[in-house]
């Protein structure tokens, strides 16, 4: 199953909406960064379970962030 979606990027100092995509003004930065995704993979976890990864759904000592969430 290929679950490869279209690379985007934003600029969060200047978009922290992430209303403008710049992946096509800045191929170089989409690149590196697929080049460091694919590197870390089998790390990750992107398929299931991985050494880099924790269980999914468990969080030890869970606690709010901020006051919102409660």
């Amino acid at each position: 199953m290929d679950r490869t979606l279209p690379s985007k990027l934003y600029n969060l100092k200047t978009d922290i909406g992430e209303s403008t995509d710049v992946a096509e003004q800045n191929p170089e930065v989409v690149s590196q960064l697929q080049r460091l995704i694919e590197s870390m993979k089998e790390d990750l976890g992107i398929d299931g379970p991985a050494p880099g990864s924790r269980a999914l759904g468990r969080v030890d000592n869970a606690a709010y962030l901020i006051d919102f969430d409660k």
